[in-house]
């Protein structure tokens, strides 16, 4: 017995969103692009993503990479290699990104936007998600070394205070107080009350009293 087809439809690859599968060929979808264009892809290819637009993003890349003159660059690579991860389901690390949900937002399809939020990768460090359950977008993303990832890590625990429960990521941007600092001082012992609430004074330590 063949298996039911996965239903792909309002699922969304890249600039593409699926319409629904061609009737008679599960091989086949129709999909609608950001740009306004509705074409008939081979599922594999947007599932995959080796597919990601109606051919628009190569041109929208191509002038932008001329000018950019950064292709093949550190920070070009850490870019092709984070659309790889979430959009590629044969790359081996797809389990831990795309197959999570974990996706990347639409303006980052194009490297000069990310190089604008981003800037140039610094030696040494990598892309890093601050909330790890969440998207790579500026608001949630920062060049890290090999210790932040590990906080940042440690930030997406589940923590319930006062009846609500969220990760630490979480309560440390509803209170407006930095993720480092908010870890910081839960690991030297403070409530989390205490953590959460105290101000910092001018001319004093940010983990201190």
């Amino acid at each position: 017995m063949s298996k039911k087809p996965i239903n792909l439809s309002g699922l969304q690859y890249g600039r593409l969103t699926v319409i629904n599968r061609v009737d008679g060929d599960n091989s086949k979808c129709v999909c609608s692009c950001s740009c306004g264009t509705i074409k008939t892809y081979w599922s594999s290819a947007i599932t995959g993503g080796r597919t990601q637009s109606c051919g628009c993003l190569r041109a929208d890349i191509s002038p932008h990479n001329k000018r950019h003159g950064m292709a093949g660059s550190p920070t070009y690579k850490s870019w092709q290699h984070m659309i790889d991860r979430c959009n590629n389901n044969r790359n081996p690390s797809y389990k831990d990104y795309g197959a999570r949900g974990i996706t990347i937002c639409e303006r980052w399809s194009l490297f000069d936007y990310f190089l604008a939020d981003m800037g140039v990768k610094p030696e040494g460090k990598t892309i890093d998600r601050i909330e790890n359950d969440g998207n790579y977008c500026p608001e949630n993303c920062q060049w890290s070394d090999k210790t932040a990832q590990a906080n940042n890590r440690r930030s997406s625990r589940i923590i319930t205070h006062n009846g609500e429960s969220l990760t630490l990521a979480q309560f440390a941007r509803k209170f407006n107080i930095s993720i480092g600092t908010l870890w910081y001082r839960l690991k030297s012992g403070w409530s989390m009350d205490r953590a959460l609430n105290e101000r910092i004074e001018v001319g004093k330590n940010q983990f201190t009293a």
